[in-house]
């Protein structure tokens, strides 16, 4: 990526720049429910804020934020427009399957089938993703159970019921088309990274951390920590060490360094754990993008990203 600054407002689920299509388009699942029972309370009160203060009161965030937008959005609509925006809105909060799921790691989809019977599994996945049907025969095929290959048929209204408690922990999920948005925020474009290149990335993170954590050290301290880095991070520890960064700055990459030694990770190279804890700190006032993110690693990385002082 050009830049470690993910800093942008937008957030997950909710307009990222655009007309009010987009910014209704965008809502979450749970958003919409939300703006769904402020609209009923616009209704009542007519389209010039009455009655929008009392309902939010009710909300907490990120949900508040993005209903009281949302809302907004809706009132610049004709009465037709807004009648198809409503209706789209009652779709998105009814869906059962948080939208992307095929960009979560199998990792956390695993994790959300598998305290699930065989039969109600192969049902609630059917018809889904690939993505999310091989996790599913993965989980099935450990049981050894030989019960034959056929889902079980359940009516369409408590299906959706089983999926939507299934997949209740899963936050929808950016794909290609959302990040390459020119208004994108530019986490976006990380959540949509491959693996490979998300994990590169934050151990970019990691050693550039470092690297401003050991900034004034002699340079037999600099060089050892560059080794420990190995031949692709050595140069972005070195490069951060001698670019002369702020106290300030030095003193939050040396905590940040100081944190990642009490994670209990045994399994998870140094450097990695301090981009986690690195990239922790800069989604920490983006509602929401720091799940989105986890989603995307294998469950013990995104523990860390969720709980950076744990």
């Amino acid at each position: 990526m050009p830049s470690n600054s993910l800093a942008d407002p937008a957030l997950p689920g909710f307009p990222v720049g655009g007309g009010s299509g987009d910014a209704l388009d965008r809502l979450s699942p749970a958003a919409c429910g939300c703006l769904l029972t402020l609209v009923l309370r616009a209704g009542q009160a007519g389209w010039d804020g009455g009655g929008e203060d009392s309902a939010l009161a009710t909300l907490v965030e990120p949900e508040a934020t993005a209903c009281r937008a949302g809302l907004a959005a809706l009132g610049g609509l004709d009465r037709a427009e807004r009648a198809r925006a409503v209706a789209r809105l009652l779709r998105r909060a009814r869906a059962p399957v948080a939208d992307g799921i095929e960009n979560v790691h199998p990792g956390w989809l695993r994790a959300a089938l598998a305290g699930e019977a065989t039969p109600i599994l192969r049902a609630i996945t059917e018809g889904l993703p690939p993505e999310v049907a091989a996790v599913a025969r993965e989980v099935i095929g450990a049981r050894d159970e030989g019960t034959p290959e056929v889902a079980t048929a359940i009516a369409e209204a408590p299906l959706a019921e089983l999926r939507r408690a299934a997949f209740a922990s899963l936050s929808p999920m950016p794909n290609a088309a959302d990040a390459e948005r020119a208004d994108a925020p530019a986490w976006f474009r990380l959540a949509v990274l491959p693996l490979a290149a998300l994990l590169a990335e934050i151990d970019r993170r990691g050693a550039a951390t470092l690297g401003i954590s050991l900034a004034g050290a002699p340079p037999a301290v600099l060089a050892r920590a560059a080794a420990a880095g190995g031949t692709a991070l050595a140069p972005a520890v070195l490069e951060a060490a001698r670019r002369s960064p702020l106290a300030e700055e030095r003193e939050r990459a040396r905590a940040l360094v100081a944190a990642a030694a009490r994670v209990s990770e045994t399994d998870v190279g140094s450097t990695t754990i301090v981009g986690l804890l690195a990239l922790a700190g800069e989604l920490a006032t983006m509602r929401g993008a720091a799940q989105v993110i986890a989603q995307r690693l294998p469950p013990r990385l995104g523990r860390i990203l969720l709980s950076p002082s744990s």
